[in-house]
């Protein structure tokens, strides 16, 4: 844990009023329909909820996640809305603490999984949800929140173990230690990005020159597919054996590279993976244009 940092539930009205506030400055909402309410907060927390935050030596909130229960076909989850850290302590491990202070809020409540989305293009996002976390990218929503707005929602074992950080990975990505896990801020960023999506015209052709290439586990992946058509996407109770990747999807390092063209490949080839019951298992840098999501099988 940082020094001088510590996670907890958030329990008073001003807390809530606090996080509220946080969660306008961080994000940068001036409109009052993209405001939080605290008597929300409150009402989750008193009701199977997670209302989180990292508070200073000071007392002074610095970070904030909620999130509530959900349901979905038998399945039952905690599924996490939101997480923001202050801008002036990105980079100190508050991100990561706010993940596993809704762990435990999520577990002391029965429950072994959390869900929450993510833009599959944001790479440090990805490389924090998937490579540092663990979780598991499960369904692809096209324009969740509106036109612009893919999102790829992943799931989140909580039972296994914490995965070991490797540094070196973490600067193939550029990434901090407290990454925002959703990003659902990037709707403005989307649209900046629209206006260069022509600033790296080569992305697609580099692409189609260079396909991710097909493994010999991809192969035997297909035979079993075909013996055996519906592989089920049912948690696992255990911890997921690491595996080589059967699979891959390629995508633009630089989220100002994404083009209208690569979000509807990346559909495609999400839903095509997807539905044979692979899953998102991590994300690997290419080089200084490209990264490539990893699948592996379902367990």
């Amino acid at each position: 844990m940082p020094d001088d940092f510590r996670a907890v539930s958030l329990r008073t009205p001003e807390q809530y009023a606090e996080a509220a506030a946080l969660y306008r400055a961080v994000f940068g909402y001036q409109q009052p329909d993209h405001g939080l309410n605290p008597r929300l907060l409150a009402a989750l927390a008193g009701n199977g909820g997670s209302v989180v935050g990292v508070l200073d030596a000071a007392e002074r909130l610095v970070a904030f996640a909620y999130g509530f229960p959900g349901i979905s076909e038998s399945a039952l989850y905690h599924y996490s809305q939101s997480a923001v850290v202050a801008a002036d302590l990105q980079g100190r491990g508050l991100g990561r603490m706010l993940k596993y202070a809704q762990r435990e809020v999520a577990l002391a409540h029965g429950m072994t999984r959390m869900r929450w989305t993510y833009d599959p293009f944001q790479l440090r996002n990805a490389h924090f949800n998937l490579n540092v976390l663990g979780a598991r990218g499960r369904w692809y929503a096209p324009d969740l929140y509106g036109p612009g707005t893919d999102r790829l929602v992943v799931e989140w074992n909580l039972t296994t173990e914490p995965l070991r950080q490797d540094p070196e990975r973490m600067q193939d990505f550029g990434a901090r230690r407290d990454l925002d896990p959703h990003q659902d801020s990037d709707a403005r960023q989307n649209s900046d990005a629209r206006q260069d999506l022509d600033r790296r015209p080569d992305f697609e052709a580099r692409q189609e020159s260079e396909p991710c290439p097909e493994s010999d586990a991809r192969q035997e992946f297909d035979r079993r597919l075909d013996a055996e058509p519906r592989l089920g996407l049912e948690p696992s109770p255990g911890p997921e054996p690491r595996r080589d990747p059967v699979a891959c999807v390629g995508i633009p390092a630089d989220r100002a590279a994404v083009t209208a063209a690569v979000i509807a490949r990346v559909r495609d080839e999400f839903a095509e993976l997807l539905a044979k019951g692979l899953v998102a298992t991590g994300i690997r840098r290419d080089d200084e244009h490209t990264a490539s999501y990893l699948f592996g099988a379902a367990e």
